[in-house]
C-alpha cells in the first residue's frame, strides 16, 4: 500500500512542469533513480505507468506523522 499523501506529493509535483523528464520534475524530492529501471528518469510524467508512480511514492519516506 503506498501513503497517499506520498503518492499525491509524486504525481503533483511530476505533473508540475510541462515537456519535462521526470528526474528533473521530481529533484525536489531526491529520488533514488538507481533502484529504477533506467527509462524512469528520462520519461515525462504523461507517459509512466501508473504503477510506477506507486513505486516511487513508496520508495520515498513517508511523513513522520503517517500511521
Amino acid at each position: 500500500p503506498v501513503h497517499f499523501t506520498t503518492f499525491k506529493t509524486v504525481v503533483k509535483t511530476a505533473f508540475n512542469q510541462r515537456r519535462t523528464t521526470l528526474r528533473n520534475a521530481l529533484k525536489p524530492l531526491q529520488v533514488n533513480w538507481a533502484q529504477f529501471p533506467d527509462e524512469y528518469a528520462t520519461l515525462r510524467a504523461e507517459a509512466l505507468p501508473y504503477a510506477a508512480f506507486t513505486e516511487i511514492a513508496n520508495s520515498l519516506k513517508a511523513p513522520d506523522h503517517a500511521p
